[in-house]
C-alpha cells in the first residue's frame, strides 16, 4: 500500500531502502473499523460493511439480518434471528490460501435456546455458547488441504425469536494443529 494507516503517505528512509513505521490512530475504533472493512486474513468483509457481497446465505434467508446498532467493530454486524421458526447458514468460500493449519476467530453475542447454533470452518464447528455481550470465540486446528476454507454460521430454532450475531470474524494461519482432550477443551 502506498498509505500507511493514518491514511497518509510512507516517509522513505534512503539508508535502509525501507519505509518507517506508520503513525497509528489511538482510537480502537479506527483501528477495528480498518481492519473490518479491508479483507481480515484470508476472508472477505469479516466485519459484513459489504453485507452480502461476500456472504452468502441458505435456507431461510429471511431471518438474516445485517443490523448497525451494537457492532463490534464498524458499523455492522450479521443476525440469525426470526419470529418465526427458521433455519439458515451464512457462508464464504475463502479461497487460495496456504495449505497448513487455521484458527477461526469471531465476535459473538447468543441468545441461547436455539435448535442448532454454532461455527464451522471445513471440518471444525464450535457450538456458539450463550453471551449476552460480544465474546470472543476460536475455532482452532482448522486443517486446509487444497487451499480452500468453508466459513459457515449456522442456526436453527423450531420455535422462533432466539437470535445469534458475529461480527469481525478472522482466519488466521498459524500451523498450529488441535487435538482435542477427551473430557476438556
Amino acid at each position: 500500500s502506498m498509505t500507511n494507516l493514518s491514511g497518509t503517505a510512507w516517509n522513505d528512509l534512503p539508508a535502509t531502502r525501507g519505509k518507517n513505521a506508520a503513525t497509528v490512530p489511538t482510537s480502537a475504533a479506527q483501528t477495528f473499523f480498518r481492519l473490518a472493512v479491508n479483507p481480515i486474513g484470508s476472508l472477505q468483509d469479516g466485519g459484513y460493511e459489504s453485507t452480502n457481497v461476500y456472504w452468502q446465505s441458505s435456507g431461510d434467508t429471511t431471518s438474516v439480518s445485517f443490523l448497525s446498532s451494537g457492532a463490534f467493530a464498524g458499523t455492522l454486524f450479521l443476525q440469525h434471528s426470526n419470529s418465526i421458526p427458521y433455519k439458515v447458514q451464512t457462508y464464504q468460500l475463502a479461497t487460495n490460501l496456504a495449505n497448513g493449519y487455521y484458527k477461526l476467530m469471531a465476535m459473538i453475542e447468543n441468545s441461547g435456546r436455539q435448535g442448532a447454533c454454532y461455527l464451522s470452518a471445513n471440518d471444525k464447528v464450535t457450538a456458539l455458547p450463550v453471551y449476552q455481550q460480544c465474546s470472543n470465540l476460536v475455532v482452532r486446528g482448522i486443517g486446509v488441504t487444497n487451499g480452500q476454507c468453508l466459513v459457515s454460521l449456522v442456526s436453527s430454532r423450531p420455535l422462533g425469536t432466539n437470535w445469534c450475531r458475529m461480527d469481525f470474524i478472522q482466519l488466521i494461519k498459524d500451523d498450529l494443529p488441535y487435538n482435542f482432550l477427551k473430557g476438556g477443551d
